[in-house]
């Protein structure tokens, strides 16, 4: 295992302004137990509301705020585009992950202080696979959870992961959009937590995979100070995308704003420069005498409403 720092280059709220990831080749990816969206599903707008349990939902376009590329690593990119499409209910872009060789590794992370109870039966994402994938046929891109697990004592530090392999009924089929409902599922822990995660099941694969309700109900102080998409390192030639991550109280939707349209700056001596006759050049109006030498208008003692009378 190797200590990967997580910089935070943009905004957002958390305990700390950096945070250690610590992760395997294997440990890389996390995802979450599977629901397929097929197009049978309700409609868009019926079944972002059943995913999101009620949550409110925040648009994350092509600059990622809330999130932050964390320790993203040469030619790993994570892009908001249209490549893949999205999930039903996910408007019509998604946030695209490629890990082309050993070496890259992408994460897409938000700050966080929430207790990890609250991530229980919540948290959720939906991801896609590409067949153009050569990385290993069960990879898919991960959701991880940073976590204190013991609250203001010393230490504490772990990344929990999910990944749909060690989860019987996950769904790894490629070219389509799954939903993987990680808070009802079984995670994995990157360091030993007492009375959870002993010496030696610090990898999905060692049998160290515990239902995130056990691990909450184990260690009722944890917090996570971060969640994410993590894909990479030692799993090249993965193309994914994800989408729809549920967290607590909040449904983040990747999807790409585009170019703003152009801004048109009026002629400061054109006040209107869509409307021919309000040309301040316009001497038929500028300067017509009936207008602005009017006497019977400017100069009339009668009118009291504009003399201030």
């Amino acid at each position: 295992m190797g200590m990967h720092s997580l910089s935070m280059r943009r905004g957002g709220r958390g305990r700390q302004a950096a945070l250690a990831l610590v992760g395997t080749a294997t440990v890389g990816l996390v995802t979450v137990a599977g629901m397929g969206v097929a197009s049978a599903a309700p409609s868009p707008v019926d079944l972002l509301g059943l995913l999101q349990g009620g949550s409110d939902t925040t648009e994350v376009n092509e600059d990622l705020v809330p999130f932050t590329e964390g320790d993203t690593r040469p030619e790993g990119s994570a892009e908001v585009n249209e490549t893949f499409g999205a999930p039903d209910g996910g408007g019509t872009g998604s946030l695209q992950l490629i890990t082309p060789d050993a070496d890259s590794k992408v994460q897409a992370f938000r700050l966080s202080d929430t207790p990890l109870a609250d991530f229980v039966g919540v948290a959720a994402y939906s991801a896609y696979r590409s067949s153009e994938s050569t990385a290993t046929d069960v990879q898919f891109p991960s959701l991880q959870l940073v976590i204190d697990f013991n609250g203001d004592a010393t230490g504490g530090f772990s990344t929990l992961t999910y990944e749909p392999v060690y989860d019987d009924g996950a769904s790894l089929a490629e070219d389509q959009w799954n939903r993987y409902d990680a808070g009802s599922a079984g995670w994995c822990s990157t360091r030993v937590i007492p009375g959870t995660f002993d010496d030696g099941e610090t990898q999905c694969s060692n049998g160290g995979v515990v239902p995130l309700s056990e691990i909450a109900a184990n260690n009722p102080d944890a917090v996570g100070t971060a969640f994410g998409f993590n894909q990479g390192s030692g799993n090249p030639g993965l193309i994914s995308a994800v989408d729809l991550l549920t967290a607590p109280d909040t449904t983040y939707d990747f999807e790409p704003k585009g170019e703003d349209p152009p801004v048109v700056v009026p002629d400061p001596t054109d006040p209107d420069p869509t409307d021919p006759d309000r040309d301040d050049d316009d001497k038929k109006h500028d300067g017509d005498k009936k207008h602005d030498g009017d006497k019977k208008h400017d100069g009339d003692k009668k009118d009291h409403s504009y003399d201030g009378k």
